[in-house]
């Protein structure tokens, strides 16, 4: 347990406080607002140690995300996540089809 840090807090923040504070993670689990996961992916890869992994949780989006034009913003949101997600980081994404899908990101 004193290898797990909580941070409560606007995420964005956080992020950019870590990186000020040159800190470093093995993993981090991403459950924030829809609309930023992009920014939170892409900021926490910069404080992510090499061979840390990141998950992004609700990336499948209940199926939705698979259709050409989701419905609804959080579908929407993450449709544009995961084929940002592919074309950043391409081989080393994997999702697990769980629940409501859960993105691995291996640095």
């Amino acid at each position: 347990l004193d290898k797990i840090e909580f941070r409560l807090g606007k995420a964005l923040q956080c992020i950019t406080d870590m990186k000020t504070n040159d800190e470093k993670f093995d993993m981090v689990f991403i459950d924030a607002d829809k609309e930023h996961c992009k920014e939170y992916l892409d900021g926490v890869m910069d404080i992510l140690n090499s061979g840390g992994v990141v998950f992004v949780d609700n990336v499948l989006w209940a199926g939705l995300v698979a259709s050409p034009n989701p419905a609804g913003n959080g579908a929407k949101y993450m449709k544009e996540f995961n084929d940002h997600v592919f074309k950043r980081y391409g081989a080393s994404v994997s999702i697990i089809p769980a629940w409501d899908g859960v993105l691995m990101v291996v640095k």
